[in-house]
């Protein structure tokens, strides 16, 4: 299955979250300077914090 999805998604721009899901982030991206509960997570786009009248905050990007 996982090479399925490796080669359904390549070029899309998904392999990130794909490794993500999957849990094998940490041991594949380790090298190349991913941090386990940090890296995992996208900044909330300023316009939508605005928009929810400070409702929304960062989560710590």
């Amino acid at each position: 299955m996982c090479d399925f999805l490796i080669s359904s998604v390549c070029g899309e721009g998904l392999r990130f979250q794909d490794l993500i899901r999957t849990g094998r982030a940490k041991t594949i991206l380790a090298p190349l300077g991913f941090v386990e509960n940090k890296n995992e997570v996208m900044p909330i786009p300023q316009t939508q914090i605005d928009l929810s009248n400070k409702i929304l905050t960062q989560n710590n990007y």
